[in-house]
């Protein structure tokens, strides 16, 4: 999958994130899934990790921006996150055009939208189950689909648009909490629910901090875990060893037609690759 050189991308979260294609995506709308279908589709259209990661890898003037800025940014109708650099994550550009939409800045942000606004002067709306929101982040209008949250797009109790459910709960005093593999959560007073098993994940709750302060977060996992994706990985005689949703697994690069595989040290993990 790919040549030689520098990557970051460990091969098993690579092969995962190509699985995903169309997961996330085959029934919710609004503008925040047009961003992401349109990198699936660019992702679909990969074949090997290295044009996958050119989906959201930026041109080398779109990425010398984030010398002289830390947030993100404009750079014509493309969104570039400067606002990852200095950090684990890797600086990313996506061409908002792709999903339709436009690149909007801020005095401190940027963010792809479906037109410029005025947040002083634009309340929530909704359009059937979207939320449409005019966020100060970019000052561009957002769409996101409530049902992804098991919510609907209604008034709520203080007559304001928003995504509302039909369990109502105190934000105050409601914990986050695991039902089987759905992550419930409260949302302007009322529940709600995403379905971690459409991934093919479990939710897992997990609680840090003491009995008098304690934070409760919910992430998607796998459901059996004897390795973490993203650990270290090996190659041996062109056989790469790997993390598949939490079970370790292997892939021969020969069996595609490629001359074997190669190792990398990125941070404090080994990452894999075909090579050609």
């Amino acid at each position: 999958m790919g040549s030689a050189g520098t990557w970051s991308q460990s091969f098993g979260g690579c092969r995962y994130f190509i699985g995903l294609l169309g997961l996330a995506v085959t029934t919710e709308q609004g503008s925040d899934y047009s961003q992401t279908r349109a990198v699936l589709n660019c992702v679909a259209a990969a074949s090997n990790c290295d044009e996958l990661r050119a989906c959201t890898r930026p041109s080398a003037a779109q990425a010398a921006v984030c010398d002289t800025t830390a947030q993100d940014t404009c750079v014509g109708n493309t969104l570039v996150t400067c606002s990852r650099k200095g950090t684990s994550q890797e600086v990313t550009a996506f061409d908002c055009t792709a999903a339709g939409l436009v690149c909007g800045a801020s005095a401190d942000d940027a963010l792809c939208g479906i037109a410029s606004c005025d947040p002083a002067s634009t309340p929530p709306s909704c359009n059937g189950d979207l939320l449409v929101t005019c966020e100060t982040q970019g000052n561009v209008l957002v769409s996101r689909d409530c049902r992804s949250r098991g919510q609907a797009c209604r008034t709520n109790s203080a007559g304001v648009f928003n995504c509302v459910g039909d369990t109502p709960c105190d934000p105050s005093t409601s914990q986050l909490r695991c039902e089987g593999a759905t992550q419930v959560d409260c949302w302007d007073g009322t529940e709600s629910r995403s379905d971690c098993s459409r991934f093919g994940l479990t939710c897992t709750l997990e609680v840090t901090g003491t009995p008098d302060q304690s934070t409760r977060t919910t992430t998607c996992t796998p459901i059996e875990q004897q390795c973490i994706v993203g650990a270290s990985e090996s190659c041996l005689n062109g056989v790469i060893t790997y993390c598949s949703l939490g079970l370790p697994a292997t892939f021969d690069c020969r069996s595609v037609g490629l001359s074997g595989c190669a190792t990398q040290v990125t941070g404090t993990s080994t990452v894999a690759l075909c090579v050609l």
